[in-house]
Parts: C-alpha cells; sequence; structure tokens
C-alpha cells in the first residue's frame, strides 16, 4: 500500500467515527403538563430531556385534547399572533432532528397557522410549510419535511384561523457528539496527508 493510499484510508476511518452516532427517538405526550395552562414567557416546560419556553405571544400552552391525554396548543383564548414563537431544544443543550408530530383542529372550523424552524448555533437551516387544520380529526405521524441537525426548533404563529391549532406526539431524534478518539485522528490523518503531497511535490 502506498503512502497516500495509506493516508487516505486512514483519513476515511477517521471520517467514519467522526460522523454522529445512530439517533434515539424521543416523543414528546406532554404527559407531564398541567392541563388548561397557558405557559408564559420566562417559564420553562421540561418533558423527556427537552425544554419549551415561549419567546413571543401570550398564547401557547397545554389542553387535554391530545392524541391521547395532554397536547400543545397555538391559539387559545385568542388567535395566535403572527410571528409569535414557541421555542425547543435539548436540555443538555444537543443536536437532535424533528422527525414527526400529530396535529388537528380544536373544533371543525380552520385552526390557527404555524410553521416550524429549524435552527443550528443560532443560524436558520431547515423550515417546513404552514401547519393548520379544519377538523378534530387527528392527523397522526405528520411528517415534518425537515432533513437538518438542529439544536433549536421554533414553533411561529403564521395565520389567524378560528380555532386553536393541537399539536401533539412531537417525535425527536437525538444525534450523539463524535467520539472523541475521532476527534482526536481527524487532524492527525489531514497533516500526514499535506505531508505526503510536499514531499510528492
Amino acid at each position: 500500500m502506498t503512502r497516500i493510499a495509506a493516508l487516505s484510508a486512514g483519513l476515511a476511518l477517521a471520517a467514519s467515527l467522526f460522523a454522529a452516532a445512530p439517533a434515539d427517538a424521543t416523543t414528546i405526550t406532554f404527559t407531564a403538563a398541567s392541563n388548561a395552562f397557558n405557559l408564559p414567557i420566562g417559564l420553562v416546560h421540561t418533558e423527556a430531556g427537552y425544554s419549551f419556553s415561549v419567546t413571543s405571544g401570550t398564547e401557547w400552552g397545554f389542553v387535554g385534547i391530545g392524541n391521547p391525554g395532554q397536547a400543545l396548543h397555538a391559539g387559545s383564548t385568542t388567535a395566535i399572533g403572527i410571528g409569535d414563537i414557541l421555542t425547543i431544544s435539548r436540555a443538555d443543550g444537543g443536536d437532535f432532528t424533528f422527525d414527526a408530530f400529530d396535529y388537528r383542529s380544536r373544533s371543525n372550523l380552520p385552526s390557527d397557522g404555524v410553521m416550524f424552524q429549524g435552527l443550528l448555533d443560532g443560524s436558520l437551516l431547515d423550515t417546513t410549510g404552514a401547519v393548520s387544520s379544519v377538523t378534530t380529526a387527528y392527523v397522526a405521524g405528520a411528517g415534518s419535511t425537515m432533513t437538518a441537525v438542529i439544536d433549536e426548533l421554533r414553533i411561529v404563529g403564521v395565520s389567524q384561523g378560528q380555532a386553536t391549532l393541537i399539536l401533539d406526539n412531537l417525535v425527536f431524534s437525538e444525534v450523539a457528539a463524535p467520539a472523541p478518539a475521532a476527534a482526536a485522528l481527524l487532524p492527525v490523518a489531514l497533516t500526514g496527508l499535506a505531508l505526503a503531497r510536499r514531499r510528492r511535490g
């Protein structure tokens, strides 16, 4: 095996070790939330390792018409404000993906609408289309269409309807940090490759 081939193999090994570990899926059912409770700015609800906090708006909270049990509502006594934001992150600050959710209208009228935004280190990486409903029947297991690895998910009010939008069973997958050994191997492999190229030149 040539020096270049050996270094390339080492680089490939380091890259594979550096890749994120398989994700563990978590479904947030809001069973730990209080029924008929609006979540005010400054108060954090934590469940199954994820934290929910209101960045703006007064119409975020929990209601006892989940699928089953409790659920998150957007819009309560009045319509949600356009641009109102509820933020979700891992309690330990780690990365995750947003995979699926259930949703419905609180009545058979058009609900308020939201969109989901995924951020990493404060930069917007991914968004979904608007989500709203006109029926009390749950749409279960709706794919989020969001593929990016993120450290913050925002639920943003985008439209005002005639009923509350209900969200439940949010599915997140934890993305593990790369192994420490991989972090050490990658710069070594890169340095070796650079030296080999210099000698060859």
